[in-house]
């Protein structure tokens, strides 16, 4: 077993709870944990389009796409 094993683990634990870190967050919490893991963000009307940056696009694959379905957002997973 590798060193990376257990923080690979941690990080799709972080994900799996990312909805309820989001939602417990402020506004600026959360422009931060949109900006960390997105990027090419487009608002078209109230439906935000974004791509999610690496590592967290394969970890999400990984992970069923939970965190994104979660909060009620369709990744364009590339």
């Amino acid at each position: 077993m590798s060193r990376l094993d257990p923080v690979g683990s941690k990080l799709i634990e972080l994900i799996a709870q990312a909805p309820q870190i989001f939602e417990r967050a402020d506004t600026e919490q959360r422009r931060e944990l949109v900006g960390l893991l997105t990027s090419n963000r487009v608002l078209k009307g109230r439906m935000l389009e974004f791509e999610l940056r690496k590592p967290f696009d394969a970890l999400v694959s990984t992970a069923n796409c939970e965190m994104a379905g979660a909060l009620g957002f369709e990744p364009r997973i590339t």
